[in-house]
């Protein structure tokens, strides 16, 4: 069977949210023109048993099952690599289908073929666009503005949101195609053809910022599209919930990666050398208000993760 698109989900501790998401997509498009890969990361949560139940239910599910915790990007990479579709899309599962999207979206990609990679609005369970998932590209003034120490002062003025973190164009009130930076990993689809001739998923990447460099090296040759006329609903943030103080580690060093790879060497030590600067003071005036009692464990634990990744970069 010659199939359209392959649909690609990497699974960490989702079960919550993994069948309604499948079902979703069974209810919305044509069956016989996909299949489903998922890839459970090493959930230590019962994934296997449900997984299995959905692949006795619906004939073109497939699974590769982890035996170790990896890289998203490489738990993505290894379920393109099985894939047969002519399209990718590469997927969360806390994403539920609300209308067929796939038809409108290849029907974009043969229309104009400058296009590498398209996207949905992405719309929270208030209604509403979830915003910050379009993101502009990062920058020093972005780290400093919204991941320092100083980010009370910025994180919430409309004018340094628009102007340094997000596409603040992008609105559901005249379902335009907006052309963007980047397109979020949430719901990334694209071509078999896009993936090889810029590559797949960088592996280095920790957990963040894979999209951003995909989304990078494939705007470089093609157009990247959010069609907001096209609408899907994302939970967010399912698979680590309970891991804050280990995302912001995670976060920055991949930021710091993404300089290092696609920016000048002195923007890159730059970032890197700021970075620390900003979680040593931190964990200096934790050290402080230790004296008074008042020492933030949270904190703690957050930069000191945060300074023994970086190290490795």
């Amino acid at each position: 069977m010659n199939l359209k698109t392959s649909i690609i989900i990497v699974n960490y501790n989702t079960t919550a949210v993994l069948r309604d998401c499948i079902e979703s997509i069974f209810k919305f498009e044509k069956h016989d023109n996909f299949e489903i890969i998922i890839i459970d990361n090493d959930s230590k949560e019962d994934s296997q048993k449900l997984i299995e139940e959905l692949k006795k239910e619906y004939n073109n599910i497939n699974s590769i099952y982890l035996t170790e915790l990896k890289s998203y990007s490489y738990a993505n990479n290894r379920g393109i690599e099985c894939s047969n579709g002519e399209f990718i899309l590469i997927m969360n599962p806390d994403i539920i289908f609300v209308q067929p999207l796939f038809e409108n979206i290849i029907s974009q990609f043969n229309i104009n073929k400058k296009i590498g990679a398209i996207a949905p609005a992405l719309i929270g369970i208030d209604g509403k666009l979830q915003k910050f998932y379009y993101q502009k590209y990062p920058t020093i003034k972005q780290f400093i503005f919204f991941h320092s120490m100083i980010l009370r002062f910025f994180y919430k003025t409309a004018f340094f949101v628009n102007r340094y973190q997000i596409d603040n164009r992008i609105n559901l009130k005249n379902k335009n195609t907006f052309f963007v930076e980047h397109i979020p990993g949430a719901f990334f689809f694209t071509s078999r053809n896009v993936l090889n001739e810029v590559g797949l998923m960088d592996e280095n990447f920790m957990l963040f910022y894979e999209d951003t460099d995909l989304s990078y090296r494939i705007r470089k040759k093609f157009e990247l599209v959010v069609d907001t006329s096209m609408q899907i609903r994302h939970l967010g943030g399912t698979s680590f919930k309970e891991m804050q103080w280990w995302i912001y580690g995670r976060f920055i060093s991949s930021m710091i990666y993404f300089f290092k790879k696609h920016y000048s060497n002195r923007r890159f030590k730059t970032l890197k050398n700021l970075s620390v600067f900003n979680a040593k003071c931190i964990l200096f005036i934790e050290k402080i208000l230790k004296l008074f009692g008042k020492k933030n464990e949270f904190r703690i634990k957050k930069y000191n993760n945060f300074l023994n990744l970086v190290k490795e970069i």
